[in-house]
């Protein structure tokens, strides 16, 4: 046997063909561009680690947050809305300083003043609201007719309702109109006016200003203040003026029915010039009057107790109190009686004399039933 030479094994492979494989070199089914990528990185000895795509590339492994993005419009935002707070706070600080600048300085004055007054009256009222029944008092020197001389203030509610400030704020809130002044022959001005004016020249002004805090709502408050200083405070230096009272006091739901109060003041000295109970009585008088070729005049009302016959029926009686001349009218019993026939008389179960006799019999008897 002889010796083995390699070189006669590489000859006998090249003999038969066959190439030995290479190293470098790609395999089977490897796409031709990854192949030859991989050959150049070799030939240049330069290999570089795996790494994910970049934005540039057609493929990524993950999206990245725009962190600093999202973080600077937060930043932004937050410096927005905070400076607009911060705007509509130095807003709202300097409207309601000014609010309460004016009501410190103009209306500090006749603010005072009509606090005072308010106060004064209520204490009035509360007082007799609370007793069962005023005192039959006048003061001899009163004449009604001379009121209208002065300026007065009157008020009307029920007594249940006036017992403290604050049921009686909300009663002459709710005041109505009534006849009662006008069958006095008076015109005061109607205390309600006082208490629509409270929350204007009261405490109520200060207390909204401080507990609003938005600048829309301070803004109607300044609006609303500078509106009513133009528009009520001449009224209000009129009513402070007032030289006397009256106050009407319903001791039951309608003054129709139930007893009626009625007291006077002089506002100057703070003394009681009347007071007295009355009971409501009017009724109204239908006359119809008919004359020849004139057609009938509309049928009367059915209610005669009417709401106006019961105020000037309590009208009626302070003026008699007073001394004042109160309008009567009425007819004398006798006046309707037949006359006597000159024989002496009608017989016995004789009828009378004329049609006319028997209608005054019946108004006799009419009128003394009544």
């Amino acid at each position: 046997m002889s010796d083995l030479d390699p070189s006669d094994d590489t000859s006998e492979r090249s003999d038969s063909g066959e190439t030995p494989p290479s190293e470098g070199a790609a395999p089977e089914g490897a796409p031709l561009e990854a192949a030859a990528s991989e050959a150049a990185q070799v030939e240049s000895g330069k290999l570089e680690p795996a790494r994910p795509h970049t934005d540039d590339e057609e493929r990524e492994f993950a999206h990245r947050l725009p962190w600093k993005w999202l973080v600077s419009v937060a930043l932004l935002i937050t410096l927005v809305v905070g400076g607009y707070r911060y705007k509509q706070s130095v807003e709202a600080d300097a409207l309601r300083a000014q609010i309460l600048r004016v009501n410190s300085g103009e209306l500090a004055q006749i603010g005072g003043r009509f606090t005072t007054f308010l106060t004064k009256l209520e204490g009035l009222v509360t007082t007799e609201a609370r007793r069962s029944e005023p005192e039959r008092f006048v003061d001899p020197r009163l004449r009604l007719s001379s009121l209208g001389r002065g300026q007065g203030l009157y008020l009307r509610v029920r007594a249940a309702d006036a017992t403290d400030p604050d049921k009686l704020a909300r009663a002459a809130l709710g005041m109505e109109g009534d006849a009662i002044t006008r069958c006095l022959g008076i015109a005061p001005a109607s205390a309600r006016s006082l208490y629509a004016l409270k929350g204007f020249l009261g405490p109520d002004l200060v207390e909204r200003a401080n507990a609003t805090t938005d600048v829309m709502g301070l803004r109607v408050i300044d609006d609303e203040l500078r509106r009513r200083m133009v528009r009520d405070l001449p009224p209000v230096s009129n009513l402070l003026q007032s030289d006397w009272f009256l106050l009407v006091l319903q001791r039951g739901d309608t003054r129709r029915d139930h007893p009626v109060d009625v007291y006077l003041w002089d506002l100057h000295t703070n003394q009681r010039l009347l007071s007295v109970r009355t009971q409501p009585n009017g009724m109204l008088v239908p006359v119809r009057i008919e004359l020849p070729g004139v057609a009938a005049g509309p049928r009367l009302p059915q209610n005669l107790r009417s709401g106006g016959a019961t105020d000037c029926s309590i009208a009626a009686q302070v003026k008699e109190l007073t001394g004042e001349p109160v309008t009567t009218f009425g007819a004398s019993v006798g006046a309707f009686a037949p006359a006597e026939p000159a024989d002496g008389g009608v017989g016995d179960g004789e009828a009378p004399h004329t049609a006319g006799d028997a209608a005054a019999s019946e108004a006799a008897d009419a009128g003394g039933a009544r």
